[in-house]
């Protein structure tokens, strides 16, 4: 066959086709956990060995640049565990960036908002940043008491949930001679009507939801046993919660008994 012959578009649509035949693989979260490091990284997080996992981690990145779930578990590394808060800000953003539809993405810019103030907690003080100090100090006060506030509000719903029903005085008898026949058939409407008032609000109380704020040391299955559900409800109740990723401050859903 003589190739000054073969069509000139032929040559090149086979071309193409060669190329984009060869080209990579799309990437996804599955095929970047599959990668060695990565996954000496997660070996690592299980023997609490957070240098080793961290190390590994950003072998993970080194192979390849673009493994977002390494950049997301470094942050959680630096923010949560080695109190690294400007490479867990640099991590996270690089996540942000590579994931921008990740349905945490709203909880990861909360990570990043708390590594900015404990930044600027530690900067170094002069004449405004002792303002800034103490607008921070302000800040941080009115949080702590509007957890305590929520806290105490959550007891409150949980004691109102649980408690059981009062039960009504019964009421006084009357001669027949008090009352006509329509008064007895009408107060004896009003009783049933308070009664039925009464269950619905209690079955509203106990089907109301309920939040909780995550602790320090609180885990999935303790939070379950002290608000007294199942441990599968209450994953059901927070499907985008990660049960080893549970943070203080975070809020979660308390499903109703």
């Amino acid at each position: 066959m003589r190739w000054d012959k073969f069509p000139a578009y032929t040559l090149m649509v086979c071309l193409v086709a060669l190329i984009s035949g060869c080209g990579p693989a799309p990437q996804t979260p599955e095929s970047e956990q599959r990668d060695a490091y990565f996954v000496a990284g997660r070996s690592k997080l299980l023997t609490l060995d957070y240098n080793g996992a961290a190390e590994n981690f950003e072998k993970a990145i080194e192979t390849n640049p673009k493994n977002a779930s390494a950049h997301y578990e470094l942050g959680i590394l630096y923010y949560q565990y080695l109190k690294d808060y400007a490479s867990a800000i640099y991590h996270f953003q690089k996540y942000i960036k590579m994931r921008p539809t990740d349905p945490r993405i709203s909880q990861i810019k909360s990570y990043i908002d708390y590594c900015k103030f404990e930044i600027a907690k530690s900067a170094p003080l002069g004449p405004t940043s002792l303002v800034m100090q103490r607008e921070l100090d302000r800040l941080a006060s009115e949080n702590a008491a509007l957890r305590k506030q929520l806290e105490s509000l959550s007891r409150t719903l949980s004691l109102t949930t649980s408690t059981p029903p009062s039960v009504s005085a019964a009421p006084m008898l009357s001669s027949p001679q008090s009352k006509e026949p329509g008064d007895q058939t009408s107060a004896k409407q009003q009783g049933t009507g308070n009664n039925q008032t009464a269950g619905q609000t209690q079955d509203l109380k106990q089907s109301r939801p309920q939040t909780y704020v995550i602790k320090p040391g609180d885990t999935l299955s303790g939070i379950a046993t002290k608000f007294k559900v199942k441990l599968s409800e209450l994953k059901a109740a927070n499907p985008n919660l990660d049960p080893r990723r549970l943070m203080p401050g975070q809020k979660i859903n308390i499903p109703a008994r």
